[in-house]
């Protein structure tokens, strides 16, 4: 959990040419290669992720590289100035949770913000605006809601699969 760890792993993988990778799966659901294919042409995105104690500081970085798979990015900026001051204990021993909003931008995302409330119960949402299409995927419920350029901006509800790690695990 320490910056160095991270640093050594890194160079003994690079040493012993093992290949790795984070587990930030949500780049594997077929539902959200769906939505990358949706974005592909937009020229400018706004992204939103919001709901009640969903673990900012364990989930956050899924949901900042959600966002880069989505645009195709790899550069970000964060504010963090947003983000409670308050250090709680995490369900897991010896783990923290902050709550509070991250904000950010890439060069194709003119704003984001990543947001997880104490003390609610609201489900997560993700929000994705853009100029040819709009985005309101519940995961919890497996739903999401769209409305696109090319549909006159009705909204439709499609289904929203998401996959368990053992169904991504067997893929081939």
């Amino acid at each position: 959990q320490r910056k160095w760890e991270y640093m050594e792993a890194w160079e003994l993988l690079r040493k012993k040419g093992i290949k790795a990778y984070v587990n930030c799966v949500r780049r594997e659901w077929d539902s959200y290669l769906w939505v990358q294919e949706e974005l592909k042409n937009s020229k400018k995105i706004t992204y939103t992720v919001t709901g009640g104690d969903w673990g900012l500081c364990c989930n956050g970085i899924h949901m900042i590289d959600l966002l880069l798979f989505l645009t195709g990015e790899t550069d970000f900026h964060i504010d963090n100035s947003k983000i409670d001051k308050e250090i709680v204990e995490s369900k897991r021993k010896g783990f923290y949770e902050l709550y509070g909003t991250i904000r950010g931008r890439t060069r194709k995302c003119s704003s984001f913000e990543i947001s997880s409330l104490k003390d609610s119960s609201s489900p997560s949402l993700v929000l994705v605006t853009s100029d040819i299409c709009n985005l309101m995927i519940d995961e919890e419920n497996k739903q999401v809601f769209v409305s696109s350029k090319e549909n006159e901006w009705r909204w439709e509800k499609r289904e929203f699969i998401c996959p368990y790690q053992s169904q991504l695990s067997a893929k081939e």
